[in-house]
């Protein structure tokens, strides 16, 4: 598992962590495949980093 900032590096990796929101609003599962949409669903919420799975 590797911490790494949000753009098209991440696409195609799976998420590691569960992400939550600043409320603690759950907004993507570990496990969960990032896309380009989904990672600019994450940048709407002001998520810079991210865990993924090496």
């Amino acid at each position: 598992m590797e911490k790494q900032f949000l753009g098209k590096a991440v696409i195609g990796k799976k998420v590691a962590q569960d992400i939550l929101d600043n409320r603690g609003v759950l907004l993507m599962k570990s496990g969960t495949v990032l896309t380009e949409t989904k990672v600019n669903l994450l940048q709407k919420y002001n998520i810079v980093q991210v865990f993924v799975e090496e």
